[in-house]
């Protein structure tokens, strides 16, 4: 990856942004989003990559994000014979997904319109039905 600055001379330049720059970045922000949301969903989210679970993070705005993880292939198929139809399939995938936060109907009812729905497509592009996934891994 690289970073786009400008020298002394008003030129702009590109300089190449270390992983362990990246990493750190990361790390940084993910602290601040766990002082957020809590300890119990750190442990919760934390207890999951224990288990050599991929873990990763869906941020939608300041008041919606989301960790999840990407489902197994038998949890899948049983997500998918068990729904009768589309929205009831991407809302069973995100309530088999979703670590945090704790998802209710209640909050999936009053969720944005589009929201789970774009939760249970990056939950399947985590889940390696899209080899370009546009998801981070935490």
């Amino acid at each position: 990856m690289e970073e786009v600055k400008e020298n002394e001379s008003k030129e702009v330049v590109a300089t190449n942004i270390t992983e362990e720059s990246q990493d750190s970045a990361l790390k940084e922000i993910l602290e601040k989003i766990y002082e957020k949301i809590g300890n119990e969903a750190k442990n919760d989210i934390e207890k999951e990559k224990e288990q050599k679970t991929d873990v990763y993070l869906f941020i939608n705005d300041d008041e919606n994000l989301f960790f999840f993880k990407a489902l197994k292939a038998r949890e899948y198929k049983t997500i998918k014979k068990e729904s009768e139809n589309e929205e009831e399939l991407e809302v069973n995938i995100i309530k088999a997904s979703v670590i945090y936060p704790k998802l209710t109907n209640e909050i999936i009812d009053n969720m944005y319109a589009g929201l789970y729905e774009a939760l249970s497509k990056f939950t399947l592009a985590a889940s390696a039905f899209n080899e370009s996934a546009p998801v981070i891994k935490v």
